[in-house]
């Protein structure tokens, strides 16, 4: 084996790392909205999100009664189902696409 067939093997080695490589995982994130009244309650919410699997970071905006997390495969249903294990009201965040509704937020039109 000389140097051509060595570099033909270190070639075939490095295409085959190649293919075999994964796709990396999209960052998705997924808000909530949950009735909370005080720190407490936005410190429980973090908390309890946090633990989701996949979750990387957890905002909780609570003038908005907003929580966001943030993560790798992180899914809506399992963050909801986290949301409700704190006993308060929670929902998917409401989102209505301008492809759907003229106007989605002005009343009447």
């Amino acid at each position: 084996m000389g140097v051509e067939g060595t570099l033909e093997y270190l070639s075939n080695l490095l295409s085959r790392a190649r293919r075999g490589k994964k796709k990396r995982k999209q960052i998705q994130s997924v808000a909530v909205k949950i009735r909370m009244d005080c720190e407490g309650c936005a410190r429980k919410v973090k908390k309890v999100l946090s633990g989701v699997k996949g979750a990387k970071s957890v905002d909780v905006d609570l003038k908005q009664q907003k929580a966001t997390v943030t993560g790798y495969n992180v899914e809506a249903k399992k963050v909801l189902k986290a949301a409700q294990s704190t006993k308060k009201k929670c929902e998917l965040w409401p989102y209505v696409p301008y492809t759907l509704v003229a106007h989605p937020y002005v009343s009447g039109a």
